[in-house]
């Protein structure tokens, strides 16, 4: 079983791991240099209970600065942490992280990230870019990103700010928060009001930002868990399957291994339960239940490991010309159908006489569903829009609207100004131009004003 063998590879790598040096560890990567406190309780045989912990420093800081930052915090709680200086390039922090990882031995399901100060679009990069390597993102007294995106909605995200700091006004981080919840993430944003030292780090409210950010290592893999649940209990193995698939993407299935097996299980079962069903009905002679059974699960195990198991059993299955047209059959009523609903909608653009809106929709049917009896309809019935004399001028005016009224302004302006040759030579550029046009009546008149 997939996820009982990644577990079990997850435990030996765990295991096998040398275990690390403790406490403050000073090293170099690429270009820049890195600071890694290892908390003396660590042991790599635990490695899967522990998380790494990886904050970006503005790039006047040196990682030394940040010895006493992390290592109370680190030593009641179960994480390394990794503070990483300006002078690594963003694109070297994922293998930096992997590389610490593998040599160390810890959990890469729980992986968090702050930003502090300039260090923050720097975070926010990395977040980006890899959504799936964290729990959560948390930024202090940060500056905003040059760019923030929905890529990373997935990760939770803490500001916090005080509104005396000096480099980055509140304002600026009220705006990113109500940005970020209206792409849909999900935001804890807590201000400060100290006395003093508003630009330096939140001391007082890094315990309770770290709390949070680690509950939502467990909170993540909790709600793939469930949702997968949900699935099967709708019937939808498949769905179920992409769910925990996703855990393991996303790194936060390490703490729930033995849900997995039980939910991929489940899983299996109700494959094989589909499978057969689909093989008895065949037997039976009834292949409408039987490709429409195959349909269904085809569609449910899609974008999964086992989608490939899937289709063989239906190439297999299609061997009989009495499936292969029964498939044959239903696809065919499934593609009327989807071409049936794409001709309500061009028919209510229709209706509300939105000629050139409809005749496009018209033409999109006929090319979305092409093999269809509707589809076919749906080509000529554009192309007798477009000559029917009631529409004719609609749609020129319509489609000329833009250029027509453009000159018609000129040709008003020079008529305005005592410049009647002028006027009616702009007049007339949108007769020659543009004959079927109501434009064209309206020039035709404005000329004989002006001689």
């Amino acid at each position: 079983m997939r996820f009982r063998v990644l577990a079990a590879l997850l435990l030996s790598l765990s295991s096998a791991a040398a275990e690390p040096p403790k406490g403050m560890i000073y090293g170099t990567w690429k270009e820049g240099k890195y600071l890694l406190y290892v908390p003396e309780s660590y042991q790599a045989a635990d490695g899967r209970r522990w998380g790494l912990w990886v904050t970006m420093i503005p790039g006047d800081h040196e990682a030394k600065d940040y010895e006493d930052t992390w290592k109370g915090p680190a030593g009641d709680r179960a994480f390394l942490s990794l503070v990483v200086e300006f002078g690594v390039p963003g694109d070297q922090v994922a293998p930096l992280m992997e590389k610490i990882s593998a040599d160390d031995g810890f959990s890469p399901h729980k992986q968090w990230m702050t930003g502090y100060a300039e260090g923050a679009p720097r975070a926010w990069e990395f977040a980006l870019a890899h959504p799936e390597k964290l729990c959560a993102l948390t930024i202090f007294q940060g500056f905003p990103p040059a760019q923030v995106t929905a890529a990373a909605k997935g990760v939770p995200v803490a500001i916090v700010h005080d509104v005396g700091c000096s480099y980055v006004p509140v304002a600026d981080a009220r705006a990113l928060a109500k940005k970020l919840e209206g792409l849909g993430y999900e935001v804890r944003y807590q201000e400060m009001r100290r006395a003093e030292s508003h630009d330096d780090w939140p001391d007082e409210q890094m315990a309770p930002t770290v709390e949070w950010a680690m509950a939502k290592a467990a909170g993540r893999g909790a709600a793939f868990l469930k949702m997968a649940g949900e699935h099967l209990d709708a019937g939808h193995p498949g769905r179920a399957l992409a769910a925990l698939e996703e855990m393991n993407t996303q790194q936060v299935g390490g703490e729930f291994t033995r849900e997995m097996e039980a939910l991929s299980a489940r899983i299996d079962t109700l494959l094989a339960e589909a499978l057969k069903k689909a093989a008895d009905a065949a037997a039976a002679g009834d292949y409408d239940a039987a490709a429409t059974q195959m349909l269904a699960v085809t569609a449910d195990f899609k974008g999964t490991f086992k989608e490939s198991g899937v289709a063989s059993r239906m190439n297999k299955l299609q061997k009989d010309p009495k499936f292969k047209a029964a498939l044959d059959g239903i696809a065919r009523r499934q593609a009327e159908a989807a071409a049936v609903a794409a001709a309500e909608a061009a028919q209510q653009l229709e209706e509300g006489k939105r000629w050139l809106e409809a005749i496009a929709a018209w033409k999109k049917v006929a090319a979305d569903h092409p093999g269809t009896e509707t589809g076919k309809e749906a080509a000529a019935h554009a192309e007798k829009m477009e000559k029917a004399p009631e529409i004719r001028k609609q749609l020129a005016d319509a489609r000329s609207a833009g250029a027509c009224r453009k000159l018609m302004q000129l040709g008003d302006s020079f008529a305005k100004n005592k410049m009647p040759e002028k006027a009616i030579a702009k007049y007339q550029e949108i007769v020659d131009k543009y004959p079927e046009t109501s434009f064209a009546a309206e020039a035709k008149k404005k000329i004989e004003a002006l001689k």
